[in-house]
């Protein structure tokens, strides 16, 4: 008699470095800058996508654009509130596959105590037990007060977030 045994691999990863960069105009200068400290549950199987979900979030306090006056004016109550709002959250409802190692996530982004759905579309790659998750998301602030008196900065900004991963 023959037995075969499948071990099956965890579709659990765990964070191992992190950046969340963003980009936005303001006075029609371009200012980028930084959040640090992303925590994440991932639970990721590009051939079970209905079961698979990511929770990420990340501290306000840890934003870094080069210049701490203006680091110290965005976690104040008219950008970010970071003393009442201290997290940013990215919950995925739904993730689809759109093309080879490429996907979209339906998402639940909160920010400053505001809930929206958007769209993160993602790249996904693995080997050796070891995934990157990169994606580009665009997030109109003003749908979440953030710096809504402010006439010279774009409402529309950019955040890249890449995701070095290995399996739990």
């Amino acid at each position: 008699m023959f037995t075969l045994t499948l071990r099956s691999q965890s579709n659990n990863w765990v964070v191992n470095s992190s950046a969340v960069v963003f980009e936005i105009k303001n006075a029609k200068a371009l200012v980028t800058g930084n959040f640090t400290g992303l925590t994440a549950t991932i639970n990721f199987n590009p051939l079970a996508l209905p079961t698979s979900k990511i929770e990420a979030k990340i501290a306000v306090k840890t934003i870094k654009t080069g210049i701490e006056m203006r680091d110290n004016h965005l976690k104040k109550s008219e950008y970010f509130n970071a003393e009442k709002f201290p997290e940013i959250s990215i919950v995925t409802n739904k993730i689809s596959k759109i093309g080879d190692n490429q996907f979209v996530a339906k998402c639940t982004l909160t920010m400053k105590g505001k809930s929206k759905e958007v769209d993160l579309p993602f790249t996904y790659s693995e080997k050796d037990n070891k995934a990157s998750f990169i994606g580009t998301l665009k997030i109109n602030r003003l749908d979440f007060g953030v710096g809504s008196s402010s006439v010279i900065m774009a409402k529309d900004l950019i955040v890249k977030i890449t995701v070095y991963t290995s399996r739990k």
